[in-house]
């Protein structure tokens, strides 16, 4: 299932889910500008923003987002 279809069935069914997208990056990333993770309630995910750290904490903060009913913007700095 691509991603597109999962949130046309995440909308026909009503059901939650957090739309994690890169909006913005600089240097060397592992995923570029647009990349999209969808994350579920009961944390699987489809996609990917790049794996690893930055990865898991965007899960979490997915989910927390998901539980808040609230939109969130990140911003990682590394270096």
């Amino acid at each position: 299932m691509t991603l597109y279809q999962a949130l046309a069935e995440i909308e026909r069914n009503n059901d939650a889910a957090a739309l994690c997208t890169i909006v913005s990056s600089r240097g060397s990333t592992p995923r570029h500008t647009t990349s999209k993770m969808l994350v579920y309630p009961d944390g699987h995910i489809l996609g990917t923003v790049g794996g690893g750290e930055v990865e898991n904490r965007v899960i979490r903060e997915a989910l927390k987002a998901i539980s808040d009913r609230t939109p969130i913007l990140l911003e990682y700095n590394h270096g």
